[in-house]
């Protein structure tokens, strides 16, 4: 199978690591994978096997005034549109990935008489914040339209599966690396906190709002007020109102493997957010997979059967779920644990590439 995969770039953000392993995975199974990006978006960050074309663009001729955001964009896709018109024949599969080019994935083709799909991994109108409110509507508008094409749909949650304008056929979650996310625990090693020492609390620090990060250290001053001792260990960003309190540790464990230990070195991780719970959430399905306690918003894959989770990422509510976590005895956290593993089993890359390919 020729799988062609059009992007906007390669930044940091999860959904373009799910593109990277899916296409690696693919291309193992001897499947022909090509990315397509315009030559202003070449910020690779996760690596793959899968070939990359970059492809020239008209916006770096344009006059400093008219360089922004809405007209690298639209260079961007234009330059799309003309590779995926030189790339794609009859039988192959262009798989979209987000609202943007799911138009010019619908075109050609429709043009070219291939199989048009689109992988969503999120309810993407929720994140556009464009200070003008008339260009904040626009966007959101065009988004929106995106999951009216006639594209074979495929989300990467159950939620997604009907929700908003979005309908869809196909539930493919992305996958883990089991090898690397592992339990630290041998059969039959304690769970248990070592007396004297203070709990390990450790959550993934993003500056957006709705990320929760502000909350996780609200609902631990609480905890810390009524006499919990506990250390709160950050990842990557820690914003610069929280670096003055020493029961704060700040983390940066660049790459998986750093990562990984990152999650076995906490007690209770808390994976927390704001908007579109039952999504897929990285940061809850890898502490699953870590052997770690979770405490999280209702995020795939945790539910109530492995963490506890709180229903509003509020404070208090936080505090409630994270407090009902520490006072539990070693029985329920191995409960808790045990399940996240078997949740998480079936989330290997290899797994995930080969159900996504059953849809393609």
């Amino acid at each position: 199978m020729r799988i062609i995969i059009p992007v906007l770039g390669f930044g940091k953000a999860g959904g373009h690591r799910v593109l990277s392993n899916f296409a690696t995975e693919w291309t193992s199974m001897k499947h022909d994978v090509l990315f397509l990006c315009p030559e202003d978006y070449h910020d690779l960050y996760y690596p793959t096997s899968a070939k990359i074309v970059y492809v020239s663009t008209l916006y770096s001729w344009l006059p400093g005034f008219l360089c922004n955001k809405i007209t690298r964009d639209f260079f961007g896709l234009l330059s799309l549109f003309v590779a995926l018109l030189r790339h794609a024949r009859s039988g192959d599969v262009i798989l979209a990935n987000r609202d943007l080019t799911a138009f010019p994935t619908r075109l050609i083709a429709l043009w070219r008489r291939a199989a048009g799909c689109y992988y969503i991994q999120a309810y993407e109108p929720d994140f556009y914040e464009f200070s003008n409110s008339l260009l904040r509507a626009a966007a959101r508008h065009i988004s929106a339209a995106s999951y009216r094409l006639h594209l074979r749909r495929i989300v990467n949650a159950p939620i997604y599966r009907n929700y908003r304008e979005i309908v869809a056929d196909w539930v493919v979650p992305p996958g883990l690396n089991l090898t690397i996310f592992h339990p630290k625990e041998i059969e039959g090693a304690s769970q248990a906190q070592t007396p004297g020492k203070p709990w390990i609390v450790g959550c993934i620090g993003r500056a957006q709002a709705w990320k929760g990060t502000g909350d996780i250290v609200a609902a631990v001053q609480i905890l810390r007020g009524k006499g919990h001792d506990i250390e709160l260990h950050v990842a990557f960003h820690l914003a610069d109102e929280f670096k003055c309190h020493d029961w704060i540790r700040h983390h940066q464990p660049h790459g998986d493997d750093k990562l990984a230990c990152f999650y076995r070195s906490c007690d209770v991780f808390i994976a927390a957010g704001k908007i579109q719970y039952g999504g897929f959430h990285y940061p809850a399905a890898e502490a699953l997979a870590s052997g770690t306690i979770l405490v999280g918003s209702p995020y795939f894959p945790a539910n109530n059967e492995n963490a506890y989770i709180f229903e509003e990422c509020l404070p208090e509510n936080i505090a409630l779920a994270l407090e009902e976590a520490l006072r539990d005895d070693e029985h329920r956290h191995r409960t808790k644990t045990a399940e996240g593993l078997r949740s998480v089993a079936s989330l290997s890359w290899k797994d995930a590439a080969s159900r996504f390919l059953t849809c393609l």
